[in-house]
């Protein structure tokens, strides 16, 4: 998922003017009596730029994500104090000892906003379709731990039946999933919006949706029939408006009546928008010092990581001595000196993750040595290297840095700048050797990151496969102790930089402006996940200090 970039200096600029404002609301977790109709309020949120996808199968940007947890809900959903996993349209659920039987137990009268049920049935369809091989979409792979998911998702076998998804109960109200092997993270990626109800009529809209380019999708939106507690009432040029599901399980909680998501706005308007309250929450691009209030400002550290990833599947990076040369001569303290946080692993460290050790080396000579002893030259030398970017001020810089480096090297090399709203169609292409990548882990696990270079994983982009690397993330995942099962996952991590596949260069930060002195139930999180589900508005009190 991409992210917007804060430099060093604007981040420590932002700081110093806020005289060390907190990285988290001092606001408290609370819990709000339902309000009457007409209390409920419209809600205003500045969203980047890029008409959204708007099914869960096929949605990945992080503005997308936002806006489905309105729209769709699941078997659980996401605290939107910390995250951990609640009851949504599951009442409850149990485990077998053994970890491997999970059974989910769906509320009664849950319903589509058109009035036709909700049921086990609805989900064992909806991830199949996820799992379906004809679509190719990103996240069908999180259900590899499903028995028979990866053999059906892969194509290996045709017949649904022997996935581990199945419906029980004359009622249909209740779901059992079979693992094949325990997974630590499975109820928290169950919080991920890809496993949310879709109605069976729209599960066949992925391969138009999946095929789209951003211009096509921009004239024919995708229109979904919610689960969740909103509905899309319209969706305009500009702006995209949800109203309340009237059919949604707990729509008596709910205590907003609308909600505005601008998402085409110039940026003049939409800072203006916020100084003056109309607009209660910035989301993504934002100009910090263009804010009236200093403390609406949240700057909020992310389970995510900047890095540089290299296309190992043709040549010539699918060279391990090329990619190691071009690190050597990388200087990577110079380029990390930009961000606040500069990283040396991939994975954001976890409380009790033992992070590898990796110490990044600068050595141009010993590169050229390697290049030599390699006998890597001639029309390797001539063959140019291709790094592919977004089109952006910051990642043209790096980009450029790069390239200065690797052409010291006697290496051809060319920047390859893409839109950014087109990006993420060119990832899989086969004419970049490198590209640089911004991922938000999307559940609170090392799996959310090692899982993008597991072997047959839908986020695999890079083609590089490792025996040692794949039978570490095997016995991870039968690993029933969370620090074992994390210590396996460390030393897969150890092997990918090693092998460098890939270079770390920065951890990173959302930047967003909340009218915090109105706005409640918007908690800031490493996921940066804000359910509309808990939002509320509250009239804001002023005090006449001349009285």
């Amino acid at each position: 998922m991409r992210r917007m970039r804060l430099s060093r200096r604007g981040i420590l600029t932002v700081v110093g003017t806020l005289l060390l404002l907190p990285l988290f609301p001092s606001e408290k977790k609370k819990t709000h009596a339902p309000l009457p109709r007409s209390e409920r309020k419209e809600f205003v949120v500045s969203f980047s730029p890029y008409r959204p996808v708007l099914h869960p199968h096929v949605a990945s940007r992080v503005d997308e994500a936002q806006l489905l947890t309105a729209l769709y809900e699941g078997l659980v959903t996401y605290d939107p104090y910390d995250l951990h996993p609640i009851p949504a349209l599951a009442q409850h659920w149990s485990v077998s000892t053994d970890g491997l039987t999970w059974t989910f137990y769906l509320r009664d009268q849950i319903f589509f906003q058109n009035g036709d049920p909700i049921t086990a049935e609805t989900f064992q369809q909806s991830w199949l379709n996820l799992l379906n091989p004809e679509w190719n979409v990103p996240y069908a792979s999180f259900l590899d731990a499903v028995e028979g998911a990866r053999a059906y998702r892969s194509g290996t076998t045709a017949d649904s039946h022997t996935v581990g998804i199945l419906v029980e109960g004359s009622d249909k109200k209740t779901l059992v999933v079979k693992l094949a092997y325990p997974a630590g993270h499975f109820i928290q990626m169950l919080c991920h919006h890809a496993f949310a109800a879709v109605h069976p009529t729209q599960l066949a809209s992925v391969g138009t949706l999946h095929a789209r380019t951003a211009s096509a999708s921009a004239h024919k939106p995708f229109h979904p029939i919610a689960s969740g507690p909103f509905e899309l009432q319209q969706m305009q040029a500009d702006r995209v408006v949800l109203r309340v599901n009237t059919r949604y399980w707990d729509r008596d909680a709910l205590a907003l009546h609308a909600i505005v998501a601008l998402i085409a706005q110039d940026p003049a308007a939409r800072d203006a928008g916020f100084n003056d309250g109309s607009i209660h929450w910035i989301s993504g691009a934002l100009e910090h010092s263009s804010l009236q209030d200093a403390a609406t400002l949240q700057i909020v550290p992310l389970l995510a990581t900047e890095y540089l990833c290299f296309k190992t599947a043709h040549e010539p990076t699918c060279n391990a001595t090329l990619r190691k040369a071009l690190l050597l001569a990388t200087p990577v303290e110079e380029l990390t000196a930009r961000y606040l946080f500069p990283a040396r692993t991939l994975v954001t460290p976890f409380t009790g993750y033992p992070v590898p050790p990796v110490v990044h080396e600068y050595n141009p000579a010993r590169a050229r040595a390697l290049l030599a002893e390699a006998k890597i030259g001639g029309k390797t030398a001539r063959t140019p290297l291709k790094i592919l970017v977004s089109d952006t001020e910051a990642c043209r810089a790096l980009a450029l840095e790069l390239q200065k480096a690797w052409t010291a090297l006697a290496l051809a090399v060319e920047i390859w700048a893409v839109r950014p709203e087109t990006y993420r169609e060119y990832v899989q292409d086969e004419k970049y050797h490198v590209r640089i990548v911004s991922w938000v882990a999307d559940f609170a696990d090392p799996m959310a990151f090692l899982e993008l270079f597991r072997k047959g994983s839908k986020t695999h982009s890079t083609g590089w496969t490792h025996e040692e690397f794949e039978a570490l993330l095997t016995r991870a995942g039968a690993e029933p102790h969370v620090l074992r099962r994390w210590e396996l996952l460390a030393q897969a991590e150890r092997i990918l930089l090693q092998e460098a596949v890939v270079l770390p260069l920065s951890r990173l930060h959302a930047l967003h402006a909340v009218q915090r002195r109105t706005v409640r139930g918007w908690y800031a999180n490493v996921l940066d996940v804000h359910p509309f589900k808990f939002i509320s508005l509250q009239e804001e009190i002023k005090v006449n200090l001349d009285s």
